[in-house]
């Protein structure tokens, strides 16, 4: 796994399966209540999308566990009132995606706001389309 993150907030839980013959890193990246206290900012390298459709056993991809930082959200809830995507240059690397969550959702104030880079990884900024087909799930939510 290659990520940074300064402060040492992360929880990763991370294990390589083989699928097909190939190995492939899966790794769950957890944030905690708190952890975005101040707004944040951390870079996740090399990571690859979750995706239910890639041959072989097992998990396929990384995932990101943000279920701690979503204050209020009830399933069912339109997650663009806590998630928005964007499509940004960090660290020279172009098309890496920015998603900026809101503790308690970007219409109501006092939250703090948690940012997540993807070095170099491009997910577009659909919320729908992301989270549909092969790659439901690549949010872990309440």
């Amino acid at each position: 796994m290659n990520a940074t993150d300064e402060t040492g907030r992360w929880d990763l839980r991370g294990t390589m399966s083989t699928n097909n013959g190939s190995v492939r890193d899966n790794n769950v990246f957890v944030w905690n209540a708190g952890d975005a206290q101040g707004g944040a900012v951390d870079v996740i390298k090399d990571f690859v999308v979750w995706d239910a459709e890639l041959p072989g056993n097992g998990p396929k991809g990384d995932r990101l566990d943000i279920r701690a930082l979503l204050e209020g959200y009830t399933p069912g809830d339109p997650l663009s009132n806590w998630l928005q995507f964007s499509t940004e240059t960090i660290n020279d690397m172009a098309n890496s995606t920015r998603i900026d969550i809101d503790t308690n959702g970007f219409a109501n104030l006092g939250g703090d706001v948690q940012t997540i880079w993807f070095e170099g990884v491009s997910l577009g900024s659909d919320l729908n389309v992301l989270l549909a087909g092969p790659h439901a799930g690549f949010i872990v939510l309440p």
